[in-house]
């Protein structure tokens, strides 16, 4: 038994045995917004190292503008994967997650069948990902339970943890562009927001007209 909450979906799983402490609504499909890039992350951890470069392509920057979140990067800018790693997760940038997923997987394609197999692997029963981005797609859906196992397993990672903790940081300047100085707007570590949570060690929040806020 629970405090009644807002949320449609909620679950809070204790880490060492998988126990479902808290639920409400597990299990229901939703849209995942952008914590889909906690899985966009974890999975280029998992395949590249956080000195790789990364080079923009037309595949990245078509995110750039229309109202889309992003670095605004250009073609031919170049960054390395911590660096990207970064933009993802503390300033949520579409154009880069799209980068990232040609960088490691060859093609979008290809990436976004990384993230459900790796999805399948982590016993996740009702997550279909059609884009690292978490853009609106009527395919693309998940479930509170889904995204704890999948957090649980990003976690995992000491580099992960370090960037989901991020409050801000600073790309240094590129070969196209001056410094960018990012900030993260995820409410459970600003420490000026009404969610913010002292024993939250990171995570991701999103927003679409669909699904409303979600955090992880």
């Amino acid at each position: 038994q629970g405090p009644d909450i807002t949320s449609n979906a909620a679950v809070i799983m204790e880490d060492s045995t998988n126990t479902i402490l808290y639920a409400k609504n597990k299990d229901a499909a939703l849209y995942p917004s952008s914590i889909t890039k906690i899985m966009t992350t974890l999975i280029a951890l998992e395949n590249s190292s956080l000195a790789d470069t990364v080079t923009m392509t037309q595949t990245g920057t078509a995110a750039s503008g229309n109202g889309s979140v992003s670095l605004n990067a250009q073609v031919g800018e170049t960054f390395t994967m911590e660096q990207c790693l970064y933009a993802i997760m503390v300033a949520s940038a579409n154009d880069i997650a799209l980068q990232i997923a040609e960088h490691v997987g060859g093609s979008v394609d290809n990436f976004v069948q990384m993230m459900n197999s790796r999805a399948q692997e982590l016993g996740c029963t009702n997550t279909v990902f059609t884009n690292p981005t978490g853009l609106p797609d009527d395919n693309q859906h998940t479930t509170a339970h889904d995204m704890a196992l999948i957090m649980q397993a990003a976690i995992q990672s000491e580099s992960f943890r370090t960037i989901a903790a991020a409050t801000s940081y600073t790309i240094p300047a590129t070969n196209k562009a001056a410094d960018r100085n990012l900030t993260s707007k995820f409410t459970m570590t600003d420490t000026a927001s009404t969610g913010f949570y002292e024993g939250c060690i990171g995570g991701k929040e999103g927003y679409t007209e669909a699904s409303g806020s979600t955090l992880v």
